[in-house]
């Protein structure tokens, strides 16, 4: 039997060496109000003795004080004040020869570090050493405190106690504590010491650890942090020990050793750093035991790092790669790479710019990874360099621009015999003229836009250029009156706007598409110059007039928008063009409105409806109710028609229908069920997995989330199931666990940051912990 606890005590102790949060203490500021409050609870018929001698300014307050020769008697309410320590009590005993005090009854003693409650007290006011009998010592600002038959003072910043017992918790009667052989507070170094220390919750022992320390204040100290666990799909199960590494104020770093039952044994490494000119962190996953099947390891880093330089001048890095393709949901599931897990590429990106007044620039190697296991997508070039340039500047109100970039393309492929690079040139100079008047504006602009291409493929050389003139004019309407809707007073706003572009055609079918893509049409979008994304490989002819319209209300005495509706409308001139690109002369008619009911109900709806086919090519619905804090459910339906591959084209080759809810809702006082749902209306719109997937007539969700949050006074418990689909195609499931414990720390993983980006309106739970910081609380429960 002794073989078996061995092992488990020993396994205990190194996973809580640092399991406690953070308790600062309260400052002198406080300290001083506390005096006064004490000062008000005194009598007005109370006696006041200066007992001060060269070292110590202190004095005694007392109704009765009895004097027989070195030993003054204070009995019914009195009170010892030397510099920033009280002490108090129905009974004193002072011998000023030695400075010693004798207190019973409910003793009390206060200072600027904690404030002590027991039934008999020893305390020496010259060296700040006693003992208390049956005392409570309280850790302000946290409501952390501990309690013990014997509190030995050692200073005034040291403070042992025998058969102790510690909580984080506000309550009397803690959920949870620790209950300890010998409890040590040294609040000079900001650490507490348990020693043979028991973990009770529930009254329950849960765990055992021969050895513990945890800070006292809200500052970064090293030590072991609660172990994570999840279990990820059906046959894997992740175990993480985190250890903390305070290296500085401005550095710190954190060790997880996680434990996986499919892949075997992770060591990840978190470092993070900030100054004043730069910030950055770094990001690192090792599998140190290797796989069954595979006889290589698997690695993972990445790096962001962002720095001020001198004269404007900046750096920016991002980098990321990993060594094996195929374990990249399992390496970064459980480590915060969400943005990670769901691209389909990984990056490699460092710039070096500078910023002025007029103009500004950069110089960059950017290179893609690609995570298909063929490097299907002929969009991935690397940009091995890139040279942007920039200026700006106004000369007696025409507003001039030009725009410069050199970029060297390199496809992102490992076939040899298939290399294709190229060159691309640019430069756009641009001149306007803003007018802004009340209540309208107007702005004409002009430029030219040159591109010049030299690519290479099978060696062989292709020198295109183009220049092509780009002229647009965009004026914007501003009208305001007071009116009234469903008997309420509002301010209405009506902002109509016209913008005309033209740009000649020039025949670009034999251009190479190096890093551009088709934008949807969209209010962003619509008054740009191109409908292009990226760089400019492709610049549409336009002959155009783009038209909208946006009306708000406004409340008159919050001034809260309540109301708001868009729409906006293109207008085609060039028959020729449209036959030769398959569009229309009325594009799709785009509409927004956005309504806040009641405070509670929020309604959104945007959509995009094709006049001629009379149907709606993108639209969007969401209703969001939220009556109180800690309540909300949104519902959302999306349908869409997706785009052709081909750029030159305007066609819709697929629907997409989705509705969409999320919720998070109180079932009782203390239990609160969470959730997230996307449910397509058939499986063949989702092109992003794979055909295993799309055949199977059972599929339905595509992303799911389900959980459940249980609130006490001292801890909180979390629960929560997720399943969705990674760009394979493979479905990733996951079981989440957490006990939050309010004034130590969390067991488990924590899904409140992912809960916040897929819930609408989610809200973390807050235990229900008083939040006044003053001891007087204390000293008042005591007395009850």
């Amino acid at each position: 039997m002794i073989c078996y606890l061995i092992p488990y005590i020993l396994l205990n102790a190194i996973l809580f060496q640092k399991s406690f949060a953070y308790y600062p203490l309260t400052s002198r500021e406080n300290s001083s109000i506390l005096v006064d409050s004490f000062d008000s609870c005194m009598l007005h018929k109370l006696k006041i003795i200066d007992i001060s001698n060269d070292k110590i300014q202190a004095s005694i307050k007392s109704e009765e004080i009895k004097n027989n020769a070195n030993n003054l008697q204070l009995t019914e309410k009195f009170q010892i004040c030397q510099i920033d320590t009280i002490i108090k009590g129905n009974l004193i005993k002072y011998y000023s020869n030695t400075g010693d005090i004798y207190a019973n009854g409910k003793v009390r003693i206060i200072s600027n570090e904690y404030f002590i409650a027991g039934t008999e007290a020893n305390f020496n006011r010259k060296n700040s050493k006693g003992t208390i009998k049956n005392s409570m010592i309280f850790l302000p600002n946290e409501s952390g405190y501990a309690k013990a038959k014997y509190a030995y003072i050692m200073d005034s910043s040291k403070i042992s106690l025998k058969d102790a017992i510690y909580t984080g918790c506000c309550d009397l009667h803690p959920e949870w504590y620790f209950q300890s052989s010998k409890l040590d507070l040294n609040l000079s170094k900001n650490e507490g010491i348990i020693k043979n220390g028991i973990f009770y919750f529930k009254k329950v022992p849960i765990l055992y650890s021969p050895y513990l320390t945890f800070p006292l204040k809200k500052e970064k100290k090293s030590g072991f942090l609660f172990p994570k666990y999840d279990v990820i799909s059906r046959n894997d199960f992740n175990l993480t020990i985190p250890y903390y590494l305070n290296l500085s104020k401005n550095y710190d770093a954190t060790l997880n050793s996680r434990y996986s039952r499919k892949y075997g044994l992770f060591f990840d490494i978190e470092f993070r750093y900030l100054n004043d000119k730069y910030q950055g962190i770094i990001k690192s996953n090792f599998l140190i035991k290797k796989h069954k099947t595979i006889n290589q390891n698997y690695w993972f880093y990445y790096w962001q790092h962002n720095q001020i330089l001198k004269n404007g001048f900046y750096i920016n890095c991002n980098c990321s790669d990993i060594y094996d393709k195929k374990c990249i949901t399992n390496m970064l599931f459980n480590n915060n790479h969400e943005e990670e897990l769901q691209a389909s590429y990984l990056f490699q990106q460092g710039q070096i710019g500078k910023i002025g007044k007029i103009w500004n620039g950069y110089v960059q190697l950017f290179k893609y990874f690609s995570l298909e296991e063929k490097d299907s997508n002929d969009l991935l070039f690397n940009k091995i360099p890139e040279f942007v340039i920039n200026g700006d500047y106004n000369w007696k109100g025409f507003n001039t621009k030009i725009n410069v970039s050199a970029v060297r393309f390199v496809k992102n492929t490992q076939e040899k015999f298939h290399a294709y690079e190229g060159s691309r040139f640019q430069i756009y100079p641009s001149i306007s003229y803003p007018i802004k008047k009340l209540g309208w504006s107007l702005n004409p602009k002009i430029g030219i836009h040159h591109t010049k291409y030299q690519n290479s493929i099978f060696n062989l050389n292709d020198n295109k250029s183009r220049n092509i003139p780009i002229i647009s004019i965009d004026n914007i309407l501003n009208f305001q009156r007071e009116t009234k809707l469903l008997g309420n007073k509002f301010i209405q706003t009506i902002t109509p706007r016209i913008f005309y572009l033209y740009i000649p055609y020039h025949h670009q079918g034999d251009f190479p598409i190096y890093d551009t893509t088709l934008s949807d049409f969209n209010f962003s979008q619509a008054f740009k110059e191109n409908i292009y994304l990226g760089g400019w490989d492709r610049i549409a002819n336009a002959n155009h007039a783009t038209t909208s319209i946006t009306m708000r209300w406004f409340d008159k005495k919050t001034g809260v928008e309540r109301v708001s509706l868009s729409g906006l409308q293109r207008f085609h001139f060039n028959e020729n063009i449209h036959e030769r690109l398959n569009q229309k002369i009325l594009s799709n008619f785009l509409f927004v409105a956005n309504a806040t009911l009641a405070k509670s109900i929020n309604l959104t709806t945007n959509s995009s409806f094709n006049l001629y086919e009379r149907n709606f090519i993108r639209s969007l619905f969401k209703i969001h109710w939220s009556p109180k804090n800690l309540t909300n459910i949104s519902i959302s339906y999306r349908y869409r028609k997706t785009l052709a591959s081909n750029l030159e084209k305007y066609q819709c080759k697929d629907q997409q229908k989705h509705i969409s809810l999320s919720f998070q809702w109180p079932f009782s006082e203390k239990l609160y069920g969470v959730g997230c749902f996307d449910y397509p209306f058939h499986s063949k719109i989702i092109h992003s997995i794979s055909d295993s997937v799309k055949n199977r007539s059972n599929f339905k969700i595509i992303e799911s989330i389900i959980g459940a949050e249980y609130k006490d006074k001292c801890w909180i418990g979390r629960v929560v199931f997720h399943r969705s689909f990674s760009f394979k195609g493979h479905s990733n499931t996951a079981l989440l666990f957490q006990i939050e414990f309010s004034g130590l720390g969390s067991l488990g993983y924590d899904p409140t940051d992912f809960l916040t980006k897929k819930i609408i309106g989610y809200e973390r739970l807050n235990n229900n912990i008083s939040k006044s910081k003053e001891f007087v609380n204390y000293f008042n429960k005591m007395d009850e």
